[in-house]
């Protein structure tokens, strides 16, 4: 406790200094007092910035459609995104429905030949010939298809039902 010495009221600085609780006469340092406003400043800066980087990096996790509708994702992402929206056994039309009618349908058919993996060896074994029907998605990199099993005419198409999906990249020719 700080004495006053021999005059009978305090002086003003001493005044500002003192604060009464409980009846009792408590003198607040001057220190503690001028850097009260600074120290709540600084955890409330400190708060927020700890609930700021809460919130990126819990944002940092994208639904599966805004994944898919980012002009930013990798082709990779996309496939996922795909994946999670559109699992095997979903139909054609709930697939445009899903992610959108800039989808095309194609028709790969023909003669499927597969080599025996020796190199120079061009003898070819007979494998059945390849009817597959896809609804494709082209995104930025390459496109996404999916491969619709057991199409027997083009009019079924929207009924069919996913059997793949498969991502192809863009490779450049030169």
């Amino acid at each position: 406790m700080k004495s006053y010495g021999l005059t009978p009221f305090p002086s003003k600085l001493q005044r500002q200094n003192t604060r009464y609780y409980d009846t009792k006469k408590v003198t607040v340092p001057h220190a503690i007092r001028t850097n009260a406003p600074r120290m709540k400043f600084m955890t409330i800066t400190g708060c927020g910035m700890v609930l700021l980087l809460f919130f990126l990096t819990s944002c940092v996790t994208r639904s599966p459609s805004a994944r898919w509708r980012a002009p930013d994702s990798t082709l990779r992402e996309r496939l996922l995104a795909a994946e999670e929206l559109c699992p095997l056994g979903t139909t054609a039309a709930q697939v445009q429905r899903i992610l959108g009618d800039d989808g095309h349908f194609a028709h790969y058919y023909g003669p499927t030949v597969k080599g025996n993996g020796v190199k120079g060896d061009l003898s070819v074994r007979k494998v059945a010939d390849h009817d597959d029907w896809a609804l494709e998605y082209e995104v930025s990199g390459g496109k996404i298809s999916f491969v619709l099993g057991q199409v027997a005419s083009s009019v079924e198409l929207q009924s069919a039902i996913v059997t793949e999906i498969r991502c192809m990249k863009r490779v450049p020719v030169n």
